[in-house]
């Protein structure tokens, strides 16, 4: 992991970072539990890690296709559904289940 510069909008942004990924991954879980006791299947594929921004841009076009590029690519090399989400086991939340 990348050290945060030790200034207030680096900081600011790492917090809004960490926050938007912790709750994308606690909504995931929360769909899966929610899957398992309604005796639904549960499917999710996300972005590959080796994946990287390569723009300093939030949204650019160029970036969004490859993006899509990869996930085109992955659906037509028949890329499984992951049938748990991330790092689930080492939530207290599995033990629920």
């Amino acid at each position: 992991r990348k050290q945060v510069e030790r200034r207030l909008m680096p900081i600011v942004d790492r917090a809004i970072s960490t926050m938007v990924k912790s709750m994308a991954l606690a909504d995931l879980y929360f769909m899966y539990i929610t899957a398992k006791e309604a005796d639904m299947e549960f499917n999710y594929i996300g972005i590959p890690e080796n994946f990287s921004w390569q723009s300093k841009k939030e949204f650019d076009t160029a970036e969004l296709n490859r993006l899509y590029q990869v996930g085109y690519d992955m659906a037509k090399a028949g890329t499984m559904w992951e049938k748990v989400p991330p790092n689930f086991d080492q939530s207290p939340l599995a033990k629920m289940l």
